[in-house]
């Protein structure tokens, strides 16, 4: 009997377990219930709620100012990367390897041994060699400081001129725009106007498909500059398009219709590489003209020549062939010293000797060779025409006390002037 009575307890515990759990279970899953009924309806609010914000949206694009300008005339360009470049005028002593700088020069106490030295040659061009500074000197009682010059090999001291600069910073692949493009407002900060393209809706789009122009300021800092470019900030990327001649006309959030994109001309290398890429373009469009020129030449007296043979062949009106008239006149062509074109003596006409007309030859040379003053274009000792480069020519004359804009050796000429 005790064996039964615990069996029945046993069930009878198990029983009210299983009460108890139905119980407890359905009380939870009612309350889990209860507390998730409410989520449905909450969607709705959120709509709701989105349409407010989208209101909002649109009342504060309305309320924005904007003004529109209807003027074409604003030229804009993308940051250029390359160096900022700060120099100082001397002069050169080439006999003796020498540079004189004034210490009153801006920016003088910045040069240092080792700074860069570009030589000018008496024609205006560059000297393509690499030069720098091997010892400073001493300042005399005119407040002249002279300074010995480094170099490897040998300079052409009969090509040299009287004429130096030296560089004294030189910065290498940097963001840059032009200092033109910078304004300040009421608290002297400084910033450029940025051009964000836009279409109907005012929503940024590119520029191809952009209806007008939005302006915006954007600040920048122009502490690193070289009286020509600043560094550019970060915010400034190399694709975003900026105003290059501002005026007072613009204000913020100003929409225009359009702008002029050009090129922010300024050099991509160091001063000495855009020298020597500008020489070779140079010497290799020179190379080209003057064998067009030489072909062209060639061609005329070649005619001219053949014209020369047919006169003095002179064909009877009946001998429609000439066969017997032709053969025993050729021999009384002009002889060689009398030919007119590509060679040949003394009397040549165009291509060689020392009478030649244009292309060589000696003293009487017409254009492009000779060896005495009276060259006329391409050669001799004080050539009148090719020697030059006509972007230097100022520099023909004794160096100011001032410092020198870099550019001018490049032939880059100030975005106000372009």
């Amino acid at each position: 009997m005790k064996p039964f009575k615990n069996k029945a307890l046993i069930i009878f515990i198990l029983v009210v377990i299983a009460i108890g759990g139905f119980v407890f279970g359905r009380s939870f899953y009612q309350t889990d219930s209860t507390q998730q009924q409410p989520i449905a309806p909450k969607e709705t609010p959120s709509h709701d709620k989105t349409e407010e914000t989208s209101d909002t949206a649109i009342q504060t694009e309305n309320a924005i100012d904007y003004k529109y300008l209807r003027d074409t005339s604003y030229v804009a360009g993308h940051p250029s990367v390359g160096p900022l470049i700060t120099t100082v005028n001397a002069k050169l002593d080439p006999i003796n390897q020498i540079i004189q700088f004034s210490r009153n020069t801006p920016s003088s106490e910045k040069i240092a041994l080792k700074n860069k030295v570009i030589l000018m040659n008496k024609d205006g061009s560059i000297h393509l060699r690499d030069v720098e500074i091997g010892f400073i000197g001493e300042t005399d009682q005119n407040g002249f400081i002279s300074a010995g010059l480094n170099f490897d090999g040998a300079l052409d001291k009969e090509q040299l001129g009287d004429i130096a600069t030296i560089i004294t910073k030189e910065t290498y692949a940097l963001k840059r725009l032009p200092l033109s493009a910078v304004r300040k407002d009421e608290n002297g900060d400084t910033y450029v106007w940025r051009v964000t393209p836009i279409d109907k809706d005012k929503k940024p789009v590119i520029f191809s498909s952009a209806d007008t122009l939005l302006l915006n300021k954007t600040a920048v800092d122009t502490t690193l500059n070289d009286n020509r470019f600043f560094e550019a900030p970060i915010s400034v990327m190399t694709t975003d398009l900026v105003i290059l001649n501002p005026d007072d006309a613009l204000q913020e959030n100003t929409i225009i219709p359009t702008v002029s994109i050009q090129d922010i001309n300024a050099p991509s290398g160091s001063i000495l590489f855009e020298a020597r890429m500008k020489a070779a373009i140079e010497s290799a469009a020179a190379d080209i003209a003057n064998s067009i020129e030489n072909a062209a030449q060639c061609v005329a007296d070649a005619q001219a020549i053949t014209n020369a043979a047919v006169a003095a062949a002179n064909i009877d009106e009946g001998d429609i062939t000439g066969k017997q008239s032709t053969r025993a006149q050729a021999n009384e062509l002009p002889p060689e010293d009398s030919a007119g074109a590509c060679g040949a003596s003394a009397s040549a006409g165009s291509c060689g000797a020392e009478s030649a007309g244009s292309c060589g030859g000696g003293d009487s040379a017409g254009s492009c060779g000779g060896d005495s003053d009276a060259a006329g274009s391409c050669g001799g000792a004080e050539p009148s025409a090719c020697g030059a480069d006509p972007y230097l020519s100022d520099f023909n004359a004794p160096p100011p006390l001032q410092m020198v804009d870099p550019y001018i050796l490049l032939g880059i000429q100030p975005l106000s002037s372009q």
